[in-house]
Order: structure tokens, then C-alpha cells, then sequence
């Protein structure tokens, strides 16, 4: 693939204003990061650790996904 870069894609879930809420839940927008990374590891450690700040206001489920891209698009 030649010289690749990361790209991360996070998908929020959403639920009604409720405390401890169990479900069901609502996938919400996709968001994807403006950053790009050099690697596979480096995309998982940067977008965990925004999880994470994210799970400081809110507690609902993210999943995500580090995709691989050329770094330049033929």
C-alpha cells in the first residue's frame, strides 16, 4: 500500500436524559477525527484516551474504528 496513514470513525450512542440508563440505545452520528495517524497503534491510544475524556460527561456506549488509508488518494 505504500505510505499509509489512520484515520479513527466513532459512532455514538445516544439515550434520554435518565441516570443509569440500561437501553435500549440509539446510534447517533458518525463522527470521524480530523487527525491522521502513522499508525494503527497510535490512532487506538489517541482515540481511547478521547473516549475516555468523552465518558468524563457522558457514559453512553462508543464503539470505534482505526481505518487505514494511502496517504495520498489515487
Amino acid at each position: 500500500m505504500g505510505t499509509a496513514v489512520w484515520v479513527s470513525v466513532l459512532v455514538a450512542y445516544l439515550a434520554p436524559a435518565a441516570v443509569d440508563w440500561r437501553g435500549p440505545w440509539t446510534r447517533g452520528e458518525i463522527v470521524a477525527s480530523k487527525n491522521f495517524y502513522r499508525s494503527e497503534a497510535a490512532c487506538k491510544k489517541e482515540t481511547e484516551a478521547a473516549i475516555a475524556r468523552m465518558h468524563q460527561d457522558m457514559k453512553a456506549p462508543v464503539l470505534y474504528r482505526c481505518v487505514q488509508f494511502p496517504e495520498s488518494l489515487p
